[in-house]
Protein backbone atom coordinates (compact mmCIF):
# COMPACT_ATOMS: atom_id res chain seq x y z
CA UNK A 1 0.00 0.00 0.00
CA UNK A 2 1.22 3.65 -0.98
CA UNK A 3 2.47 5.57 2.11
CA UNK A 4 2.70 9.40 3.09
CA UNK A 5 6.62 8.70 2.79
CA UNK A 6 6.68 7.46 -0.79
CA UNK A 7 3.84 9.49 -2.16
CA UNK A 8 6.04 12.02 -3.65
CA UNK A 9 9.19 9.82 -4.76
CA UNK A 10 9.99 10.01 -8.64
CA UNK A 11 9.20 6.48 -9.70
CA UNK A 12 5.87 6.13 -7.58
CA UNK A 13 4.62 9.72 -8.48
CA UNK A 14 5.64 9.70 -12.14
CA UNK A 15 2.93 6.65 -12.38
CA UNK A 16 0.84 8.50 -10.50
CA UNK A 17 0.97 11.43 -12.39
CA UNK A 18 0.40 8.96 -15.50
CA UNK A 19 -2.50 7.31 -13.56
CA UNK A 20 -4.17 10.63 -13.24
CA UNK A 21 -3.19 11.74 -17.08
CA UNK A 22 -4.99 8.98 -18.23
CA UNK A 23 -8.08 9.19 -16.62
CA UNK A 24 -8.40 12.69 -18.12
CA UNK A 25 -7.90 12.21 -21.64
CA UNK A 26 -10.68 8.64 -21.92
CA UNK A 27 -13.78 10.82 -21.55
CA UNK A 28 -15.37 12.95 -23.97
CA UNK A 29 -13.40 16.01 -23.69
CA UNK A 30 -15.31 17.49 -26.89
CA UNK A 31 -18.38 17.25 -25.38
CA UNK A 32 -17.53 19.31 -22.39
CA UNK A 33 -15.89 21.57 -24.66
CA UNK A 34 -18.41 22.41 -27.06
CA UNK A 35 -20.50 22.81 -23.55
CA UNK A 36 -18.30 24.91 -21.50
CA UNK A 37 -16.60 26.82 -24.30
CA UNK A 38 -15.42 30.52 -23.05
CA UNK A 39 -18.68 30.90 -20.79
CA UNK A 40 -18.09 33.54 -18.15
CA UNK A 41 -17.49 31.12 -14.80
CA UNK A 42 -21.32 32.11 -13.63
CA UNK A 43 -22.73 30.76 -17.14
CA UNK A 44 -20.18 27.98 -16.56
CA UNK A 45 -21.31 26.87 -12.92
CA UNK A 46 -25.15 27.13 -13.54
CA UNK A 47 -24.69 24.84 -16.85
CA UNK A 48 -22.82 22.35 -14.42
CA UNK A 49 -25.12 22.22 -11.76
CA UNK A 50 -28.21 21.76 -14.78
CA UNK A 51 -26.28 19.49 -16.93
CA UNK A 52 -28.54 15.70 -16.94
CA UNK A 53 -26.47 14.32 -19.81
CA UNK A 54 -23.36 13.48 -18.00
CA UNK A 55 -22.44 12.96 -14.21
CA UNK A 56 -19.81 16.06 -13.09
CA UNK A 57 -18.20 17.12 -9.71
CA UNK A 58 -19.92 19.90 -9.27
CA UNK A 59 -23.79 18.64 -9.56
CA UNK A 60 -23.03 15.30 -7.35
CA UNK A 61 -21.40 17.78 -5.02
CA UNK A 62 -23.82 21.18 -5.14
CA UNK A 63 -26.80 18.70 -5.56
CA UNK A 64 -26.89 15.54 -4.58
CA UNK A 65 -24.19 15.36 -1.77
CA UNK A 66 -25.72 18.47 -0.26
CA UNK A 67 -29.18 16.47 0.06
CA UNK A 68 -28.44 13.39 1.51
CA UNK A 69 -25.61 15.97 4.27
CA UNK A 70 -28.55 18.19 4.81
CA UNK A 71 -30.65 15.03 6.21
CA UNK A 72 -27.64 13.68 7.78
CA UNK A 73 -26.49 16.63 9.87
CA UNK A 74 -30.25 17.17 10.77
CA UNK A 75 -30.63 14.50 12.73
CA UNK A 76 -27.66 14.54 14.05
CA UNK A 77 -28.32 17.96 15.89
CA UNK A 78 -31.43 16.37 16.81
CA UNK A 79 -29.87 13.45 18.65
CA UNK A 80 -27.41 15.84 20.29
CA UNK A 81 -30.20 18.35 20.94
CA UNK A 82 -31.86 15.50 22.77
CA UNK A 83 -28.64 14.21 24.58
CA UNK A 84 -27.78 18.29 25.89
CA UNK A 85 -31.44 18.15 27.69
CA UNK A 86 -30.65 15.03 29.02
CA UNK A 87 -27.94 16.17 30.66
CA UNK A 88 -28.56 19.33 32.11
CA UNK A 89 -31.23 17.45 33.93
CA UNK A 90 -28.02 15.98 36.11
CA UNK A 91 -27.22 17.75 39.05
CA UNK A 92 -23.46 18.20 38.71
CA UNK A 93 -23.77 19.73 35.03
CA UNK A 94 -23.47 23.44 35.91
CA UNK A 95 -20.27 22.66 37.90
CA UNK A 96 -18.87 20.36 35.48
CA UNK A 97 -16.02 22.89 34.06
CA UNK A 98 -15.01 20.34 31.72
CA UNK A 99 -18.08 19.10 30.12
CA UNK A 100 -19.54 22.60 29.54
CA UNK A 101 -15.92 23.43 27.51
CA UNK A 102 -16.68 20.49 25.49
CA UNK A 103 -19.94 21.40 24.91
CA UNK A 104 -19.27 24.60 23.67
CA UNK A 105 -16.45 23.51 21.38
CA UNK A 106 -18.72 20.94 19.59
CA UNK A 107 -21.31 23.75 19.53
CA UNK A 108 -18.61 25.83 17.83
CA UNK A 109 -17.99 22.36 15.45
CA UNK A 110 -22.09 22.38 14.54
CA UNK A 111 -22.21 25.69 13.58
CA UNK A 112 -19.27 25.73 11.36
CA UNK A 113 -20.67 22.52 9.42
CA UNK A 114 -24.34 23.87 9.12
CA UNK A 115 -23.09 26.88 7.50
CA UNK A 116 -20.99 24.84 4.89
CA UNK A 117 -23.65 22.61 4.43
CA UNK A 118 -25.97 25.53 3.75
CA UNK A 119 -24.06 27.58 1.52
CA UNK A 120 -22.43 25.62 -0.03
CA UNK A 121 -23.57 26.09 -3.70
CA UNK A 122 -22.09 29.87 -2.80
CA UNK A 123 -18.75 28.63 -1.07
CA UNK A 124 -18.12 25.82 -3.91
CA UNK A 125 -18.74 29.15 -6.55
CA UNK A 126 -16.33 30.78 -5.15
CA UNK A 127 -13.71 28.46 -5.09
CA UNK A 128 -14.36 27.41 -8.88
CA UNK A 129 -11.57 28.47 -10.98
CA UNK A 130 -12.61 31.16 -13.98
CA UNK A 131 -11.47 28.67 -16.46
CA UNK A 132 -10.76 24.81 -16.94
CA UNK A 133 -10.85 22.25 -19.02
CA UNK A 134 -13.79 19.69 -17.56
CA UNK A 135 -11.97 15.64 -18.03
CA UNK A 136 -12.69 12.65 -16.44
CA UNK A 137 -11.46 12.47 -13.09
CA UNK A 138 -10.56 10.07 -10.40
CA UNK A 139 -11.33 12.49 -7.54
CA UNK A 140 -10.92 10.06 -5.01
CA UNK A 141 -6.69 9.18 -5.09
CA UNK A 142 -5.79 8.82 -1.20
CA UNK A 143 -3.68 5.99 0.71
CA UNK A 144 -6.05 3.34 0.82
CA UNK A 145 -6.87 3.40 -2.73
CA UNK A 146 -3.18 3.05 -4.19
CA UNK A 147 -0.83 0.21 -3.95
CA UNK A 148 2.50 -0.56 -5.66
CA UNK A 149 4.19 -3.34 -6.43
CA UNK A 150 7.58 -3.95 -4.25
CA UNK A 151 9.87 -2.69 -7.02
CA UNK A 152 8.10 -0.02 -7.39
CA UNK A 153 7.44 -0.40 -10.90
CA UNK A 154 4.04 -0.69 -11.23
CA UNK A 155 1.22 1.58 -9.21
CA UNK A 156 -2.63 0.47 -9.45
CA UNK A 157 -5.53 3.07 -8.32
CA UNK A 158 -8.49 1.80 -6.89
CA UNK A 159 -12.24 2.75 -6.43
CA UNK A 160 -13.43 4.27 -8.98
CA UNK A 161 -17.13 5.30 -7.49
CA UNK A 162 -16.54 9.26 -7.11
CA UNK A 163 -15.47 8.92 -11.13
CA UNK A 164 -16.85 12.05 -12.78
CA UNK A 165 -15.95 14.88 -14.80
CA UNK A 166 -13.82 17.67 -13.01
CA UNK A 167 -11.25 19.89 -13.48
CA UNK A 168 -8.18 19.40 -15.06
CA UNK A 169 -5.52 19.19 -12.42
CA UNK A 170 -8.13 18.21 -9.60
CA UNK A 171 -6.72 15.10 -8.89
CA UNK A 172 -2.80 15.88 -7.87
CA UNK A 173 -4.62 18.55 -6.08
CA UNK A 174 -6.87 16.08 -4.31
CA UNK A 175 -3.47 13.65 -3.84
CA UNK A 176 -1.52 16.86 -2.22
CA UNK A 177 -4.40 17.45 0.16
CA UNK A 178 -4.71 13.29 1.01
CA UNK A 179 -0.75 13.42 2.32
CA UNK A 180 -2.39 15.07 4.92
CA UNK A 181 -4.37 12.19 6.20
CA UNK A 182 -3.84 9.17 6.92
CA UNK A 183 -7.68 7.27 6.94
CA UNK A 184 -7.26 4.49 8.87
CA UNK A 185 -6.30 4.01 12.77
CA UNK A 186 -6.32 1.31 15.34
CA UNK A 187 -8.03 3.77 18.11
CA UNK A 188 -10.15 6.81 18.09
CA UNK A 189 -10.36 8.60 15.87
CA UNK A 190 -9.53 6.13 13.46
CA UNK A 191 -7.77 8.62 11.26
CA UNK A 192 -4.41 10.74 11.93
CA UNK A 193 -4.59 14.18 10.49
CA UNK A 194 -0.92 15.82 9.88
CA UNK A 195 -1.58 19.46 11.00
CA UNK A 196 1.66 20.49 11.19
CA UNK A 197 1.80 20.18 7.24
CA UNK A 198 -0.89 22.31 6.99
CA UNK A 199 1.20 25.31 5.54
CA UNK A 200 3.46 23.29 3.35
CA UNK A 201 0.75 22.84 0.87
CA UNK A 202 1.88 24.48 -1.69
CA UNK A 203 6.35 24.61 -0.79
CA UNK A 204 8.27 23.76 -3.73
CA UNK A 205 7.92 19.71 -3.17
CA UNK A 206 4.32 20.19 -3.73
CA UNK A 207 4.16 22.42 -6.47
CA UNK A 208 6.83 20.80 -8.35
CA UNK A 209 4.44 18.04 -8.46
CA UNK A 210 1.41 19.67 -9.80
CA UNK A 211 3.50 21.59 -12.42
CA UNK A 212 4.70 18.28 -13.55
CA UNK A 213 1.70 16.50 -13.98
CA UNK A 214 0.51 19.80 -16.50
CA UNK A 215 4.19 18.94 -18.58
CA UNK A 216 3.08 15.63 -18.93
CA UNK A 217 -0.21 16.53 -20.45
CA UNK A 218 1.28 19.00 -22.69
CA UNK A 219 3.95 16.53 -23.73
CA UNK A 220 1.85 13.65 -24.26
CA UNK A 221 -1.55 14.06 -24.56
CA UNK A 222 -1.88 17.47 -25.81
CA UNK A 223 -3.23 16.05 -29.46
CA UNK A 224 -6.79 15.12 -26.94
CA UNK A 225 -7.02 18.11 -26.75
CA UNK A 226 -6.83 19.89 -29.94
CA UNK A 227 -10.60 20.15 -30.01
CA UNK A 228 -10.56 22.53 -26.81
CA UNK A 229 -10.50 25.88 -27.62
CA UNK A 230 -7.07 27.76 -26.54
CA UNK A 231 -5.84 24.80 -24.92
CA UNK A 232 -2.21 26.31 -24.16
CA UNK A 233 -4.13 29.16 -22.47
CA UNK A 234 -5.85 27.32 -20.06
CA UNK A 235 -3.29 24.90 -19.36
CA UNK A 236 -1.21 28.00 -18.53
CA UNK A 237 -4.20 29.37 -15.94
CA UNK A 238 -4.38 25.70 -14.33
CA UNK A 239 -1.09 25.52 -13.56
CA UNK A 240 -0.88 28.67 -11.13
CA UNK A 241 -0.56 28.26 -7.45
CA UNK A 242 -3.91 30.25 -7.66
CA UNK A 243 -5.88 27.71 -9.73
CA UNK A 244 -4.43 24.53 -7.28
CA UNK A 245 -5.56 26.09 -4.54
CA UNK A 246 -9.15 26.19 -5.67
CA UNK A 247 -8.90 23.08 -6.77
CA UNK A 248 -7.42 21.83 -3.53
CA UNK A 249 -10.49 24.11 -1.87
CA UNK A 250 -13.25 22.05 -3.82
CA UNK A 251 -11.48 19.31 -2.68
CA UNK A 252 -11.78 20.03 1.15
CA UNK A 253 -14.94 21.15 1.18
CA UNK A 254 -15.90 18.00 -1.54
CA UNK A 255 -14.76 16.00 0.96
CA UNK A 256 -16.34 17.67 4.02
CA UNK A 257 -19.57 16.88 2.66
CA UNK A 258 -18.89 13.54 2.18
CA UNK A 259 -18.25 13.12 6.08
CA UNK A 260 -21.44 14.89 6.90
CA UNK A 261 -23.66 12.05 5.36
CA UNK A 262 -21.85 9.57 7.43
CA UNK A 263 -22.17 11.45 10.60
CA UNK A 264 -23.41 9.29 13.63
CA UNK A 265 -24.00 11.05 16.82
CA UNK A 266 -23.81 7.97 19.07
CA UNK A 267 -20.61 6.88 17.65
CA UNK A 268 -19.26 10.64 17.53
CA UNK A 269 -19.92 11.57 21.53
CA UNK A 270 -18.98 8.08 22.60
CA UNK A 271 -15.87 7.49 20.52
CA UNK A 272 -16.72 4.36 19.36
CA UNK A 273 -16.27 4.74 15.76
CA UNK A 274 -14.59 6.35 13.31
CA UNK A 275 -14.65 9.99 13.59
CA UNK A 276 -16.26 11.75 10.77
CA UNK A 277 -17.19 14.33 12.96
CA UNK A 278 -13.96 16.07 13.45
CA UNK A 279 -12.77 14.59 10.01
CA UNK A 280 -15.38 17.10 8.25
CA UNK A 281 -13.68 19.41 10.80
CA UNK A 282 -10.57 18.91 9.84
CA UNK A 283 -11.18 19.03 6.04
CA UNK A 284 -12.71 22.21 6.67
CA UNK A 285 -10.09 23.26 7.88
CA UNK A 286 -7.45 23.02 4.98
CA UNK A 287 -9.96 26.10 2.99
CA UNK A 288 -11.53 27.99 6.17
CA UNK A 289 -8.16 28.19 7.93
CA UNK A 290 -5.54 28.18 5.32
CA UNK A 291 -6.56 28.72 1.48
CA UNK A 292 -9.45 30.87 1.65
CA UNK A 293 -7.11 33.57 3.13
CA UNK A 294 -4.57 33.26 0.79
CA UNK A 295 -7.48 33.65 -2.26
CA UNK A 296 -9.05 36.56 -0.24
CA UNK A 297 -11.83 34.84 0.34
CA UNK A 298 -12.09 36.51 3.64
CA UNK A 299 -12.81 39.74 2.29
Amino acid sequence: MLTRENMFIGEVLDKMLENFAFFNVIGDIKYFSEKVGDKHKSEFFKLMLEDTDRLNFISFTVKKMKSSATKSLMLFKKNYNEKLTELKKEKDFDSNSTLKNYIEDFNIKIQTIDFYVENLEEVFYKCCPEKGIFVLSHNDAHLVNIMHTEKKDKVYLFDHEYSCYNFIGFDIANYIIESLFLLKGDEYPFYKYHVQDLKTLLDENFYDAYKKFFSLIENKYAENFKDYPEFEKLIEAAKTKEYCMKVMSLSSIMWSIFAVIYLDFESVWNKSAYDYFNFCIDRLAIYDKYIKYELRHDS
